[in-house]
């Protein structure tokens, strides 16, 4: 190959690593057509061509490469993710085999197994070997501790992923994926506030991703219902204790004057609400503020999810009678209480719906 052709394959290779697959095929293009075994520019092709998501023509082009050197590294990790990409795994787990025993001592052939090997069998300890056979070669590589920690994430192992990824973006803040996934093991742990901050961030700066819109959407809807939860156990616990209170003051003294069940019903609201608060602070259990974590909820669904905006409404139609019930006489108190249960039901359904909208889509 002549140094003009080899130039070309390294100015594709660079563009390719800039996250340009579309420009890196036709900058290789025309150079496999004068040079079709040249075995740099067929690897290259082939990562570009997965990329974009013509997995066959990858594949045939890694096989090809490999045919022309057995012993290439790079061909072998092509042909590992060219073979994940048509869903042959056990395939894909066979290269990249092939490439630790080519390069034992190199951190990334490791890293590349444990990655293929989880996809095809998640909870395998083979592919959680790999990935701290990675971190330990390489201890400062951002990239080996966001893999350990995606490894652990598909194992369902949230609480290490957590300290996997935190570890990768103390090494590097701008390691979008650690990141990313940090936000779904917060989300898994039951921290889903956070995981909506970490997220309206990415969101923020790459806001056509689906994979993060969708996951915000979980997030969001995971947020909104322990906010629910919260809300109302504080409503739920002011009504039972007033009801007990009241029962106890018929019991005691015949008639309860109306002073003594306002009084009630007025201190027995503000201890619902405290309580509430308590419950929702102990729920969230997040470092973020109300304003990193709310308002990305409220300008999110008001702008791309109205099915989960109407939840929102119809679920504060309903729990606001459950809440100002106690400052209502009693049968006032009991036709809220029928108006507001009806509302929470329809937002039962809205729920359901759009969790079946999104499992059909997602």
């Amino acid at each position: 190959m002549t140094s003009s052709g080899a130039s070309s394959v390294q100015h594709a290779s660079a563009v390719l690593s800039a996250g340009r697959p579309a420009e890196a095929l036709e900058l290789i293009g025309p150079h496999l057509a004068h040079h079709p075994d040249d075995i740099a520019g067929l690897t290259v092709a082939s990562e570009a061509l997965l990329l974009v998501g013509r997995g066959p023509e990858a594949l045939a082009a890694a096989e090809h490469a490999i045919r022309l050197e057995p012993n290439s590294k790079r061909s072998w990790n092509a042909l590992a993710f060219a073979r994940a990409g048509v869903r042959d795994f056990d395939g894909a787990v066979a290269a990249a085999e092939r490439c630790v025993e080519l390069a034992p001592h190199d951190w990334t052939t490791h890293a590349n197994l444990a990655m293929i090997s989880s996809q095809q069998k998640p909870s395998a300890h083979a592919a959680l070997r790999s990935a701290q056979e990675a971190v330990r070669l390489a201890p400062n590589a951002s990239e080996a501790h966001q893999i350990l920690g995606t490894t652990l994430l598909r194992r369902k192992q949230p609480k290490p992923a957590i300290d996997s990824f935190t570890t990768a973006l103390r090494l590097d803040p701008q390691n979008e994926t650690a990141r990313h996934n940090l936000a779904l093991a917060r989300m898994r742990t039951g921290n889903p506030a956070q995981a909506v901050a970490d997220l309206s961030e990415l969101t923020a700066r790459a806001p056509n991703d689906g994979l993060t819109l969708s996951n915000l959407r979980v997030a969001i809807g995971n947020t909104l219902g322990q906010i629910h939860s919260a809300v109302f156990a504080g409503a739920f616990l002011a009504v039972q204790a007033l009801r007990i209170l009241l029962q106890e003051g018929n019991q005691v003294g015949g008639e309860v004057n109306d002073t003594f069940e306002s009084g009630v019903r007025v201190g027995l609201a503000v201890v619902g609400a405290l309580i509430t608060v308590i419950v929702v602070v102990l729920v969230l259990r997040t470092r973020a503020t109300l304003g990193q974590t709310l308002l990305p909820v409220v300008r999110f669904v008001l702008s791309r999810d109205r099915l989960i905006a109407a939840w929102a409404v119809v679920d504060l139609l309903g729990l606001l009678p459950l809440i100002i019930g106690p400052f209502l006489p009693a049968q006032a108190w009991l036709l809220t209480y029928g108006v507001g249960w009806l509302f929470v039901f329809t937002g039962v359904i809205l729920r359901v719906v759009r969790a079946r909208i999104m499992r059909r889509h997602g």
